[in-house]
């Protein structure tokens, strides 16, 4: 009897969890529900848990592409509220449970210009250096994506601050970078207030700094030219009578190319010495990549790049010149009272 009474007492403890939670169909009408108070991400998570509760059934069958409904859903409310990084983690996550339609609709925005732009638009903001973060911008702001606006308005009150501390960088001491490079984007921006007058007139000293040495690499230039025309004529004129006859070596005469001695070599060799030291800290003192490198292709030009006119010994190594625009005069000190 106590056996009994003892199986009948446990019998519906042992019953119980088949009546504990919700059913299937309670949790996917709660779902529903959050999906339209606009809690799509609660909604989301809500249909997921429907298969948990019940792994057959309609509602089952349909959870999971609701749930990545509502994940599409949230992230155009990511979006339109400018939560690009959000909207990316909930498209991604909608991705594991949508079917083929949904899923091109999810991969589809996930490539849209506006969410290419606006990861972007976040990305750069994480930069450490503003001209990086400037750098993005530029870019950001020229496509007609709803980022574009914001990379504008972040230009607007951001530029003229990186602008200034650019020219302060590349032309004042310890000039870092290119000071003609900082001085277009300084003119490009037509800033105006004191900030931009100081920088204007560290970029009208440096100019002045510079003008005597980039003069002088403009000479240096031409010596080094007539210095490979020299080389060139007296290795021709050296070697004409085995190829084109004593005519040759008579206009080489005319020429006035000095007979390619040892010592005339070594003269030669040594101009060429010293010239090249003087370029190379001539380039030195002007310091500016921008200018730098140009005069480094053209002097590359003036001693390879040498035209001949065939047997009469006609060889010329030369290099166009420059024009170098002379500074501002430097302003005259005020008088004291």
């Amino acid at each position: 009897m106590r056996q009994a009474l003892l199986f009948v007492i446990s019998f519906p403890f042992l019953a119980a969890p088949s009546g504990c939670g919700k059913s299937a169909p309670a949790v996917f009408i709660e779902a529903e529900a959050l999906e339209g108070q606009g809690k799509l991400e609660e909604a989301a998570a809500k249909f997921e848990l429907t298969c948990a509760h019940a792994p057959e059934g309609d509602a089952c069958r349909a959870a999971d592409g609701r749930a990545a409904e509502a994940r599409l859903k949230a992230a155009e409310k990511a979006l339109g509220d400018n939560d690009p990084v959000l909207a990316e983690r909930l498209l991604t996550r909608a991705l594991l449970t949508a079917d083929d339609a949904t899923a091109k609709k999810g991969t589809d925005r996930l490539a849209s210009d506006e969410m290419v732009q606006g990861l972007a638009y976040q990305r750069a903001l994480g930069h450490a250096d503003p001209k990086d973060i400037a750098a993005a911008m530029v870019g950001i702001a020229a496509t007609t994506s709803p980022a574009a606006v914001r990379a504008k308005a972040w230009l607007d009150k951001e530029r003229p601050g990186i602008v200034v501390a650019a020219v302060k960088v590349a032309c004042g001491l310890p000039r870092e970078g290119s000071c003609s490079g900082a001085a277009a984007a300084l003119k490009a921006a037509a800033l105006a207030g004191p900030e931009a007058d100081a920088a204007t007139a560290l970029v009208e000293d440096e100019e002045r700094r510079i003008y005597p040495e980039r003069v002088k690499a403009e000479a240096l230039l031409r010596t080094l030219a007539a210095i490979a025309t020299q080389d060139r004529l007296m290795g021709f004129c050296n070697n004409v009578i085995s190829v084109i006859g004593i005519e040759a070596i008579n206009r080489c005469g005319d020429a006035n190319v000095p007979e390619p001695t040892v010592a005339v070599r070594d003269a030669l060799r040594h101009q060429r010495m010293f010239t090249e030291l003087t370029w190379r800290r001539t380039l030195r003192s002007i310091g500016d990549p921008a200018l730098v490198a140009p005069l480094e292709q053209r002097k590359q030009k003036a001693v390879e790049e040498c035209s001949s006119k065939g047997d009469a010994g006609e060889i010329k190594c030369a290099v166009a010149g420059l024009d170098i625009p002379k500074p501002k005069p430097a302003p005259k000190p005020a008088l004291k009272k």
